[in-house]
């Protein structure tokens, strides 16, 4: 508690000086401003920190969401009770009589207080009453320096419990994102994988999805037995951009994909999506095919523009499989 004392002193001296240079830098903004702002002034007042402010001002509801005032008036609470035990063990090692503790609510504001008898704070020594007066804030110091160590030390604390760098979790989706449906993404799946990038946490997700965005569409080895199993004959016909398609555009399941043999470079079928994507390996060429040793093609999918076709993986789900721009995908 002496220790608190001269902690105390220091930190009234530092609030004093601290108040001061917020108080002359709020003056000489609102002198500095043109007097049409004076409403907007007010708020920022209030509200804002200049950029060489040292200072936050949290107003519940202006600057602080609504969803946090929970935490906002439990922390206000805790730090409330702590401040009054502090002044309460002091009074009592200073043999200073103690009637009572108690918690209160004004308007919404939570607090506490301790009752000390005022005759025997009078009579004690000048330090002994500063040491039962600074007791709060030198208590209210300690827990912050206890709480900041916990969050330090909170992945140590909880790594039992929990494992990083395996994917990208997701926490929403939202109503109209092209991943919502049966086969699509949900709260709490785990994506490891966008095409052959493997997604160990948020930064690949993104990486992953400006890769794609950028570089051409990929293919899949699919041996030329399934291929021709899986392939139906259909009319060609080409598309404004100079694409070719096939497929009915009412098929959900049929995509058009194109692909090069010895004797042709230019062949395509119409094949559904799921059945060549989901038990094949990524490729570009033919070349990328021929390590299985089995008559493969590297068949690409045949889509508009910037349009991609990504397999996604989120074991132990299905693996969805997203038609559309890689960048629709990334903010939703």
């Amino acid at each position: 508690f002496s220790i608190g004392m001269v902690f105390g002193i220091i930190a009234m001296f530092g609030s004093v000086i601290l108040l001061g240079k917020t108080l002359l830098q709020t003056l000489t903004q609102m002198l500095t401003e043109a007097p049409k702002a004076q409403n907007d002034r007010m708020l920022q007042v209030v509200v804002s920190v200049p950029s060489s402010g040292l200072c936050l001002r949290a107003v519940p509801g202006v600057n602080l969401p609504v969803s946090q005032l929970t935490y906002f008036f439990s922390a206000i609470l805790l730090s409330g009770v702590i401040h009054e035990v502090g002044h309460g063990v002091a009074a009592i090692r200073e043999q200073v009589r103690f009637n009572g503790f108690g918690i209160f609510i004004f308007i919404v504001y939570p607090g506490a207080f301790v009752d000390l008898f005022t005759t025997h704070l009078q009579l004690i020594s000048p330090v002994q009453q500063l040491r039962i007066f600074c007791a709060g804030v030198w208590h209210n110091f300690v827990l912050g320096v206890a709480s900041f160590m916990v969050l330090f030390l909170l992945p140590a604390i909880l790594f039992p419990f929990y494992y990083t760098g395996v994917g990208a979790l997701v926490t929403e989706v939202t109503e109209d994102s092209p991943a919502n449906g049966p086969r699509g993404l949900f709260v709490g799946d785990l994506v490891t994988s966008l095409q052959d990038c493997p997604v160990y946490n948020v930064e690949d997700w993104n990486s992953c999805l400006g890769d794609i965005s950028e570089k051409s569409q990929v293919g899949y080895c699919v041996s030329a037995a399934t291929l021709q199993q899986l392939s139906f004959p259909a009319r060609v016909y080409r598309r404004l951009d100079g694409t070719v398609e096939c497929c009915s555009n009412n098929s959900l399941t049929d995509i058009w994909f194109s692909y090069s043999n010895k004797l042709d470079s230019h062949l395509y079928a119409c094949l559904p999506a799921r059945k060549v994507i989901e038990a094949s390996k990524v490729c570009r060429t033919n070349m990328d095919c021929h390590k299985d040793f089995v008559p493969s093609f590297c068949v690409t999918p045949s889509l508009e523009n910037q349009t991609r076709l990504i397999r996604v993986k989120h074991p132990p789900h299905i693996d969805m499989l997203y038609v559309g721009h890689p960048m629709h995908l990334q903010y939703t």
